[in-house]
């Protein structure tokens, strides 16, 4: 060690455990020789495999298992900042920071290589550094309720993500890089201030749900038809005046929720959707619905309410053996087509 001959105690596999009588430098160099083969000389800093977090300290080497993995939960400590040395604990594989008064998170942050789980929900966090998308093993990613207002473009690193949940931040728009993260399955951009969706979208064929409800919303990109295996989307409460014809090639698709929107009209083809389940078209400008409506056999819950509808296609008798809940209320129905529509669908609950 640094040049001074040290005694080794201990040898076993490629742990070595040894003495060194006048204490161990910050800094140096270490080789070794053993039957006669020496090693390279390599180069290292004193190794501290601790932090103290909150007034405790965690050791590497003792960390708390959680389903197989450790674990590491520090939420609800009124943390201000996390130190530095979360990088000596670099055995993690699920961390939970939640609930603490976080403004930004360290660069070592990003040395955890082994990180797979890692929730910092309901902090202050306004920026996240490039170095987050060191974290490759990541597969899930919780940052909601946060003060993000952007993210950082090595964001697409973290490619094997599968649920990311980024609702109640201050998002205005998604990196390019989004396109990276091709295994996501969950998305959650609820409650942000996004005004568009990348073209690329289309890269996240593997998204089974989606939620993008209360956003600014002005359109969808025609790429949107690219996600099939979709199966809910939440786009409520956004600023939608129409919808991409590509939406009705996701033929997966079971829940749809455009309520509080500006839509004015719908794809003549919904009615492709056959495995659509839920409809919830209330607080828009609609004045008609297609004929196609009577093709969704599998629809048992639509909504309408508070549009400018004085009548619907009578193809929607069709529907009859499913739907259950048909909400009309706050349009301009005459009594005597509510009396038509009733006539149509006798089983159904229906809500004027």
């Amino acid at each position: 060690l640094n040049g001074t001959e040290v005694t080794t105690i201990n040898w076993f596999n490629d742990l070595i455990e040894f003495v060194v009588p006048m204490g161990i430098p910050d800094e140096g160099t270490i080789q070794i020789d053993r039957d006669g083969d020496i090693s390279r000389v390599v180069n290292y800093e004193e190794g501290d495999w601790t932090c103290e977090i909150g007034g405790v300290v965690f050791n590497n080497d003792s960390l708390p298992t959680y389903i197989g993995h450790f674990f590491l939960d520090v939420s609800n400590s009124n943390l201000n900042e996390l130190p530095d040395c979360i990088s000596n604990l670099h055995n993690l594989e699920i961390l939970e920071l939640n609930v603490n008064n976080l403004i930004n998170i360290p660069m070592s942050l990003g040395n955890l290589r082994n990180l797979m789980w890692l929730e910092i929900r309901s902090n202050k966090l306004v920026t996240l550094s490039e170095n987050i998308g060191n974290l490759r093993k990541l597969t899930k990613l919780n940052l909601e309720r946060n003060q993000l207002i952007n993210l950082p473009e090595s964001f697409g690193n973290m490619s094997k993500l599968f649920q990311l949940v980024l609702s109640d931040n201050q998002l205005t728009s998604l990196p390019q890089s989004f396109r990276n993260l091709r295994n996501l399955s969950y998305l959650n951009l609820n409650n942000n201030q996004l005004k568009n969706l990348p073209q690329s979208i289309e890269n996240l064929t593997d998204l089974k749900i989606l939620f993008l409800a209360h956003n600014e919303l002005s359109s969808l990109p025609e790429s949107f038809g690219e996600l099939r295996n979709l199966e809910s989307v939440a786009l409520n409460n956004n600023q939608l005046s129409s919808l991409p014809q590509s939406i009705v090639d996701i033929q997966d698709l079971r829940v749809i929720g455009l309520s509080d929107n500006q839509l004015t009209s719908i794809p003549n083809s919904i009615g492709s959707l056959q495995n659509l389940n839920e409809l919830n078209l209330s607080d828009n400008r609609l004045t008609s619905i297609p004929n196609s409506i009577g093709n969704l056999q599998n629809l048992y819950l639509l909504e309408l309410k508070n549009n400018q509808l004085t009548t619907l296609p009578e193809s929607i008798k069709s529907l009859k053996q499913n739907l259950d809940y048909l909400y009309l209320e706050g349009n301009n129905f005459t009594e005597e087509e509510k009396a038509k529509i009733e006539g149509w669908l006798p089983d159904t609950k229906i809500s004027w």
